[in-house]
């Protein structure tokens, strides 16, 4: 085992994947009888929470994504 945990982010990629602002992490440990599926279904697991929570938080005010207006996330056309 080379590493302790694993991690799921949740970015504005905005322009290019994986480049944008880091908006929420979470970290996964990784288990000593961890396969590589195991640990990636706990990171799936993980990554489904955050996602909802992050977009909760740029819904109500609590998470800003930088570069991006207020105003653009809250208009309706």
């Amino acid at each position: 085992r080379n590493c302790d945990w694993s991690s799921d982010v949740c970015s504005s990629d905005l322009a290019e994947y994986d480049t944008g602002p880091i908006l929420a992490q979470v970290t996964v440990p990784v288990q000593n009888d961890d396969t590589p599926e195991l640990l990636a279904a706990r990171v799936l697991e993980r990554e489904h929470e955050v996602l909802v929570s992050t977009i909760h938080g740029i819904a109500v005010g609590t998470i800003e994504i930088p570069g991006l207006s207020r105003q653009a996330v809250s208009s309706n056309p």
